[in-house]
């Protein structure tokens, strides 16, 4: 009877063991599939990140400098470069002057793609011309006004505009005005004095001397032409020049001996499109040069081949007949703008005033006329009504035939 109650406990005690070790067993079963549970699932993403850290390495390259090409050279991503600019107008002692160098570094101009060929062709869609004057009067009562000129020449006061009248420096406005001047929304055909105030600007900006001076002293003097210059008053008298007009709505008075154009008066009587004085012999001369293209007097001043690619129509196409600064014949030869008894290498000028330069190569024929149209009064329209200019050239031609 013990023993057999002594083989129940053992019995007992064993299959305890067994349901407390099979439990346990459970205990651990569950406990590492809670655990691959939470790695597999909840923190995949967290494991997955680490596995591509082994078998991936990174570098943080700084970028390189300029354009990035792709294996077969292919722009795929550039640079561009970008800048702020602070001006403070208190701490700035001439902003004018600070605006034309900002202009001049940054490109702020939407003329910076304009050609010279366009430019000088007159066909870049800027403006005929602007009034620059009109800034410096009265816009209720049409006078002067008294804080931008004075009777006697300073260095407030520099530039002459007539004998007893002087006027500030207006160049850097001058610029402004036509850097900041609206072009044509379409391109044709149009007359501008403004590329001629560039041209000043430009030279003397490189040369560093006056327009006056540069002209003179590199082809006037050199080929005799003593009469041809700019303010004429420096070295003849009154009498010897013949009046320009009587001024009513700028300088008030007769105007003789100075430039009849208001924005060459404001520019010291010098610009790259008026204010050249002389008589018609000298202006031959210089007819003589462009006719032997570049020589005279057994020196060269240019070379024909730049000469030759001025006086060519590059806008033809576009119905401009001028070359490069020149003016050329009417494309129609019966448009009595030009006289059609000259030939298509022909080359001249029109003047405002009232003259005339033409050159005929193919004739060797220089043609110069000389007049004081616009006075007493510019509205004086008799020399184009009636082709004047154009008819004694005619009869020039004629008698050469």
């Amino acid at each position: 009877m013990i023993k057999q109650n002594l083989g129940i406990r053992k019995s007992d005690v064993f299959n305890r063991r067994m349901f407390i070790i099979g439990m346990a067993k459970v205990v651990i079963l569950a406990g590492i599939v809670s655990r691959l549970f939470s790695l597999q699932i909840n923190e995949n993403k967290k494991y997955l990140t680490l596995s591509d850290k082994n078998r991936i390495r990174e570098w943080k390259l700084p970028p390189t400098r300029g354009n990035i090409v792709d294996y077969f050279g292919n722009i795929i991503a550039g640079n561009l470069k970008v800048y702020q600019l602070h001006i403070i107008p208190e701490q700035v002692e001439n902003f004018n002057y600070l605006l034309v160098r900002l202009k001049t570094l940054l490109d702020l101009s939407d003329k910076k793609n304009l050609s010279v060929k366009q430019l000088f062709s007159h066909y870049s869609g800027m403006k005929s011309w602007i009034p620059f004057y009109k800034k410096t009067m009265d816009s209720i009562t049409n006078k002067r006004i008294d804080k931008y000129f004075s009777n006697t020449k300073s260095k407030d006061f520099p530039f002459q505009v007539l004998d007893e009248l002087f006027i500030k420096n207006y160049n850097d406005t001058i610029f402004n005005e036509i850097v900041d001047s609206e072009l044509s929304d379409s391109l044709s055909y149009v007359y501008s004095d403004l590329p001629y105030f560039l041209l000043k600007f430009y030279l003397e900006k490189t040369y560093k001397t006056s327009l006056d001076t540069q002209i003179k002293e590199f082809i006037y003097d050199k080929i005799g032409s003593s009469s041809l210059t700019y303010k004429p008053t420096i070295f003849s008298p009154n009498n010897s020049i013949v009046p320009t007009v009587i001024d009513d709505y700028f300088r008030f008075d007769i105007v003789q001996g100075h430039v009849h154009d208001m924005g060459a008066a404001m520019m010291d009587g010098v610009s790259g499109h008026a204010g050249l004085f002389g008589n018609s012999l000298d202006v031959a001369k210089v007819l003589q040069l462009f006719l032997q293209k570049g020589s005279y007097s057994k020196k060269i001043f240019f070379d024909e081949k730049n000469f030759n690619l001025f006086n060519f129509r590059h806008f033809e196409d576009e119905k401009v007949r001028r070359g490069i600064g020149f003016d050329k014949p009417e494309l129609d030869p019966d448009d009595p703008n030009t006289c059609g008894c000259v030939s298509e290498s022909s080359f001249g000028h029109y003047g405002f005033t009232g003259s005339m330069a033409w050159v005929d190569p193919e004739k060797e024929i220089v043609y110069v006329f000389l007049s004081n149209r616009t006075y007493p009064d510019e509205s004086n329209n008799s020399l184009s009504e009636f082709n004047i200019r154009t008819e004694l050239q005619k009869i020039v031609h004629e008698a050469f035939e």
